[in-house]
């Protein structure tokens, strides 16, 4: 059975158990997380492994929300940010990054 766009709006992409059973994806008000060890510390900052190291960067909330606009739009990926000047901003950059040629000529 599939479920609808509505439950998956609500759903999609959270686990309860991983949060304490809780029905509604808990907002995380921190900004820094525990890193086990150096090694632990290097392996967040190279990507070497998932985690989290500072909530500016990735957090489990925004995780969430993404995992939930993957499925809902049927992506492999999404992105969020915390306002739209931002998401201009991260858009803008990427493009140019891409060498895709950003043209700023009016």
């Amino acid at each position: 059975m599939n479920p609808k766009k509505s439950t998956l709006a609500l759903h999609a992409g959270y686990d309860p158990e991983e949060s304490q059973n809780t029905q509604a994806v808990p907002i995380n008000q921190t900004t820094s997380y525990v890193l086990k060890d150096t090694d632990h510390a290097a392996n967040l900052f190279l990507l070497a492994e998932s985690g989290y190291i500072y909530t500016r960067l990735n957090n489990p909330t925004n995780d969430e929300l993404e995992q939930r606009l993957v499925t809902l739009e049927g992506g492999t990926a999404a992105v969020v940010t915390a306002s739209g000047t931002a998401a201009i901003a991260t858009t803008l950059i990427c493009r140019a990054r891409s060498h895709s040629g950003l043209d700023s000529r009016p």
